[in-house]
């Protein structure tokens, strides 16, 4: 499992904000674009002393292994979504299932 899945659950833990889906149940998830997501990520690996060597260093790639995992990151309780881009930005959201 690459560090960044255990980061991600963290992430949800930590910076979670929260709304209420059509369902009405209560979501927690995370909003940003990639860029965002993968400094977020590498700061909180930095500050907690994890090896950043088996994940992606750009966007972009790091992009591509999260679609080619979304799958697998279900098994872990993660949901990974992304918006349509507007303005030549897509929005990326990670929630828990």
């Amino acid at each position: 499992t690459p560090t960044y899945v255990e980061l991600l659950v963290q992430l949800l833990q930590e910076r979670a904000q929260s709304a209420y889906d059509s369902r009405g149940t209560l979501d927690y998830f995370w909003e940003g674009t990639i860029s965002d997501l993968l400094k977020l990520l590498n700061e909180m690996a930095k500050r907690e002393g994890r090896n950043t060597e088996d994940w992606p260093a750009s966007p972009n790639r790091f992009s591509r292994e999260l679609h080619l995992s979304v799958d697998a990151l279900k098994n872990y309780g993660l949901l990974i979504e992304w918006s349509k881009p507007s303005r030549c930005q897509r929005i990326v959201r990670v929630s828990q299932i």
